[in-house]
């Protein structure tokens, strides 16, 4: 729920990739663009030191984690977050190392709703950009469980028709990436901009 007095969405975005011109990065940034008005941070994972979860047991009686690094912060930016935003490339048919170290250590939060016996409310969405060098059978599967069992332990809605998947996208950077990727991106950003201001108005 966009908290009192806050005048445009906020979006947390999660790039997973290790370059920040690269395929699912540049996509991205298309489908950033084109959401309109927002406040965005940009969390770049490969740049972050977030440790992995060792399943202490510290979080389910207290809202912390036993870690204070560079996830401690993103805690706050997804309780503000009206959109979480995440761009991955695939691999080995699931997410980069990084982006599935902040997913388990989102654990506090799933704790603290078990404990409320409530999740957060709308309007937030999730929603995902996902590029894969190849193309086979049922290639996004295994990284689509993932984040949407991911958005459903964390509250977030978010609609499988939306996620962006790209095949075929192997060598591509933000220099040659098929112009028709891009907008594809931009009225999906577009699209999804308008939903969201529709629902923050009406939950004002």
């Amino acid at each position: 729920m966009p908290a009192s007095g806050k005048t445009e969405i906020r979006v947390l975005a999660l790039f997973a990739s290790p370059r920040k011109t690269g395929a699912s990065s540049s996509i991205h940034e298309s489908f950033l663009l084109a959401l309109g008005p927002a406040s965005i941070r940009r969390a770049y994972l490969y740049e972050m030191e977030i440790r992995p979860c060792t399943a202490c047991g510290h979080c389910s009686a207290i809202s912390e984690c036993v870690f204070d690094d560079d996830m401690t912060p993103l805690y706050a930016e997804l309780d503000e977050a009206d959109l979480l935003s995440i761009s991955m490339p695939l691999y080995f048919s699931g997410p980069p190392g990084p982006l599935k170290l902040f997913i388990d250590r989102t654990q506090v939060l799933w704790e603290s709703a078990r404990r409320a016996k409530k999740h957060r409310e709308g309007p937030v969405i999730g929603n995902l950009i996902c590029t894969g060098g190849a193309r086979y059978t049922d290639m996004f599967l295994p990284s689509i469980t993932i984040i949407r069992h991911f958005f459903n332990s964390i509250g977030f809605d978010y609609e499988r028709s939306d996620f962006l998947l790209y095949p075929d996208m192997e060598g591509l950077t933000g220099a040659n990436i098929p112009k028709k990727h891009l907008i594809r991106a931009g009225i999906a950003g577009e699209a999804l901009g308008k939903r969201l201001k529709t629902a923050y108005r009406g939950a004002q």
